[in-house]
């Protein structure tokens, strides 16, 4: 039994130093990395051998059409409609994207924490943008949790990519936008082909 669990933790840990070193993780929406996490964390991993590492790399190249098409339509799902940017049958040219930080204390003494599970949703959006124009997928490693650390103290709060500029609020809000609207019509046809009708009525009003 002790060598049972004692293979599982050996496995555990190295699939976790494979899929962080590895930056196999780039191929992954935010969902997939939290299952793997998940995995990891549980002892739930298969055992670490050559045969499936290649099968794991394969699957997830093979899949990434559907993970980066889900990573959007997470993103979609997750926005606020109460905020008159945020569209409910399309993407626009910005989005505020609610509760991107954790806020702590009050008045002069409120400071933000900036969480990855949060940010993962900008990860996805900058991959597909990537992805429509035709450039390598952007290491997950040094994504938009690390971006905003370097930035979080600036005043004011303020970062960038190419594709993306982010201004975050203290009330742990972000607002975002798009450099890009030739790509954003690529999203909203990844949501008409997902949510039929809902993007054709708002082309038609």
């Amino acid at each position: 039994w002790s060598s049972d669990v004692c293979s599982s933790d050996l496995d555990a840990g190295a699939w976790g130093h494979l899929m962080t070193q590895s930056g196999l993780m780039t191929f992954m929406d935010a969902r997939a990395r939290s299952e793997w996490h998940n995995k990891i964390h549980q002892r739930q991993v298969p055992a670490l051998t050559f045969e499936n590492i290649e099968a794991t790399f394969a699957t997830l190249h093979g899949s990434r059409e559907e993970l980066f098409e889900r990573g959007v339509l997470a993103v979609f799902r997750q926005l606020n409609w109460d905020y008159k940017t945020n569209k409910p049958f399309r993407f626009g040219k910005k989005l505020i994207l609610t509760r991107m930080f954790s806020v702590y204390g009050t008045g002069k003494n409120r400071y933000l924490s900036s969480c990855s599970t949060n940010t993962n949703a900008l990860d996805d959006l900058e991959r597909v943008f990537h992805i429509f124009d035709e450039l390598p997928e952007p290491d997950h490693r040094q994504g938009w949790y690390q971006r905003i650390a370097k930035h979080q103290r600036n005043s004011p709060m303020f970062a960038e990519s190419d594709f993306l500029s982010i201004k975050w609020f203290l009330n742990g809000n972000a607002h975002v936008e798009f450099k890009r609207l030739d790509l954003v019509e690529k999203l909203n046809l990844i949501l008409a082909k997902h949510f039929p009708g809902a993007l054709a009525y708002d082309v038609h009003v």
